[in-house]
């Protein structure tokens, strides 16, 4: 998986000096007008790590305290992402599946990492998604970002 996330996201450097920046969880640095699309590789490949670590892509569907559905959501998940929404978009239901869970999970570290100031802090999402909003400065997150660290970065 990290040959083919490095193969996506290798970016070419014929950009002006100005134009670059470093992006910290690639460990490269990219042009700002690639910056954004990096961001959703990356993104995409938390996505996927984080369904892999909860319910190893999918196989596992219920959880042991509750959660539930490839991203092993609970109802206060599905909860919050409506209220943020300002209507019942999702139900709970939604959770178990594919897409709308993965669209759930997404919108719910998104948002509060950029509340946060996170904004492109794959390990802020990802302890986040763990620890709920406060998760990325909770200790007790710091193992779980190991597990996608390792699936992140698989031949690392």
């Amino acid at each position: 998986m990290k040959t083919m996330l490095t193969f996506a996201l290798f970016v070419t450097m014929f950009s002006v000096v100005a134009n670059i920046v470093y992006c910290s969880c690639l460990k490269r640095c990219i042009s700002v007008t690639q910056y954004e699309s990096s961001h959703e590789y990356e993104l995409n490949a938390l996505l996927d790590a984080i369904k892999m670590v909860e319910s190893k892509n999918g196989k596992y569907l219920n959880g042991k305290n509750g959660e539930f559905g490839p991203y092993q959501m609970k109802h206060i998940v599905i909860d919050d992402v409506n209220r943020i929404l300002g209507a019942k978009i999702y139900k709970y239901e939604d959770a178990m599946d594919e897409q709308k869970s993965r669209d759930i999970c997404e919108f719910y570290i998104t948002y509060w990492a950029e509340k946060a100031g996170m904004k492109h802090d794959v390990e802020a999402m990802a302890r986040i998604w763990n620890g709920g909003p406060k998760g990325y400065k909770k200790k007790s997150t710091i193992k779980y970002w190991n597990k996608i660290k390792e699936v992140l970065y698989v031949n690392d």
